[in-house]
């Protein structure tokens, strides 16, 4: 199938399932640099125990595994029709938001998933920018955090010309 950067535009990817516990939640603190007077994030026994509102950005390549990943590995198998073949050793993250709508529970228990959409793509002389809409859903359908992302996939080629279709992007700040 040729390339054709107009239908990337929209498509969703199969849900994922992810999860999490409270020792994710310690990890991810520490290794963002929570500091020990940090209670809430570092202490599990603190009465405001929580989740760093960015722990959702690590979901995606955490699943729902205990275990370290690869980044290849994750997305070796996710691939996106019309869209040209990418490398993923040649894959730089470009941008990130992130929306929290509710907090998260401590423990996901079973059934959370990721939800993505593709809402943009470029294609310029250097290669081809991917913006994804990531949705963290509970068992139940209800959304937890919106997150928007953008990659850029260089030396990827569709048509080798100048292209740029937007759907959706993240929220803008106030000003």
């Amino acid at each position: 199938m040729p390339a054709d950067l107009s239908q990337v535009v929209g498509f969703t990817l199969e849900d994922k399932p992810v999860a999490w516990n409270k020792r994710d939640l310690l990890t991810y603190a520490v290794g963002v640099g929570a500091k020990n007077d940090d209670f809430q994030f570092v202490y599990e026994l603190d009465p405001n125990f929580s989740a760093i509102p960015t722990y959702p950005v690590v979901l995606f390549l955490k699943g729902e595994g205990q275990d370290v990943n690869l980044f290849s590995e994750t997305v070796k198998g996710r691939p996106v029709p019309t869209m040209p073949p990418i490398d993923p050793n040649r894959v730089v993250h470009a941008t990130q938001s992130i929306e929290i709508i509710k907090p998260l529970p401590l423990v996901s228990g079973e059934g959370w998933k990721w939800k993505t959409r593709y809402t943009g793509v470029v294609e310029n002389k250097s290669g081809i920018i991917l913006t994804a809409e990531n949705s963290l859903v509970d068992p139940k359908g209800v959304v937890y955090a919106k997150l928007f992302s953008s990659s850029f996939n260089l030396g990827a080629k569709a048509t080798g010309e100048k292209f740029s279709k937007f759907i959706a992007g993240p929220p803008q700040g106030k000003r």
